[in-house]
């Protein structure tokens, strides 16, 4: 995920907690490889 994308998602929310788009972030990052793994499957 570039920097600036992780960046956005983690100071984009500003009544979320400051680590929460980490988490959002990561998430998104774990969704997007099942998907790719889905495709293989």
């Amino acid at each position: 995920m570039p920097l600036s994308l992780k960046n956005r998602a983690a100071n984009g929310h500003g009544d979320l907690p400051a680590g929460s788009g980490v988490v959002i972030g990561a998430g998104l990052g774990a969704l997007m490889w099942l998907g790719i793994l889905a495709l293989f499957t």
